[in-house]
């Protein structure tokens, strides 16, 4: 559970004085989340950008370099659990219609429906190109036969974060701003039984959607 209760620094109050902007919706949904959202994604995957063009440039071969790459790292992993985020976001389909909808199907905003599906799946895609990407960095730079271990490594630590960010509302910039409230949320996933089975299924579906977009994906890892 979150802490602090202070929601002044939420992603959802940026633009309450732009009336128009914060009531643009699908269903009862923020258009603005939709740009907030796929932008703190696109973050994640600069950085993973970032990092990669790195590695082939210098090879993190000084201290200075490997310090440099753990930095780039470390905000890498804090704006990964965006993606996951975002995938969750079709959540926001339930109770989409009133009960007394014909076939209880909204005829107006059916639209609404490929909407979240989409959104759903950028946020899927997303999730497996930036690991993808930033296993395959991670292991040629430790020299490992297989990018697998970093993705078994990472995943239950997005997957963590996911949880911060949906459950207890945490935004990626609080962690800054209130560091020892963060922290004592995060131990809430270790110490009790809700929160670490919670945990347990959030990292099991998190291998679900990586090993699946093996699968799905597979074509576009060789156009990287």
């Amino acid at each position: 559970m979150r802490l602090n209760g202070n929601l002044n620094y939420s992603a959802d109050s940026f633009f309450q004085h732009d009336y128009w902007l914060y009531n643009l919706r699908a269903g009862d949904y923020q258009l603005v989340s939709v740009v907030l959202n796929l932008g703190l994604i696109m973050i994640a995957l600069a950085l993973g950008w970032v990092f990669s063009v790195y590695f082939r440039r210098t090879g993190f071969r000084t201290a200075t370099q490997k310090i440099i790459a753990l930095f780039i790292f470390f905000f890498w992993l804090i704006f990964a659990p965006n993606t996951l985020y975002v995938i969750s976001e079709i959540r926001h389909l339930l109770n989409f219609c009133p009960l007394d909808s014909p076939f209880k199907i909204c005829a107006k905003g059916v639209w609404v429906i490929m909407f979240f599906f989409s959104y759903a799946a950028a946020g899927w895609w997303s999730y497996w190109y930036l690991l993808k990407r930033m296993a395959g960095t991670i292991s040629d730079a430790l020299r490992l036969r297989s990018p697998l271990p970093f993705a078994i490594f990472a995943i239950p630590v997005i997957s963590l974060g996911y949880l911060v960010g949906l459950l207890d509302r945490w935004n990626t910039w609080e962690l800054f701003l209130f560091p020892s409230d963060f922290f004592r949320t995060v131990s809430y996933y270790f110490t009790t039984a809700v929160g670490a089975l919670n945990l347990l299924l959030a990292t099991a579906f998190g291998y679900w959607f990586y090993f699946l977009g093996e699968r799905v994906f597979k074509y576009g890892k060789d156009n990287d």
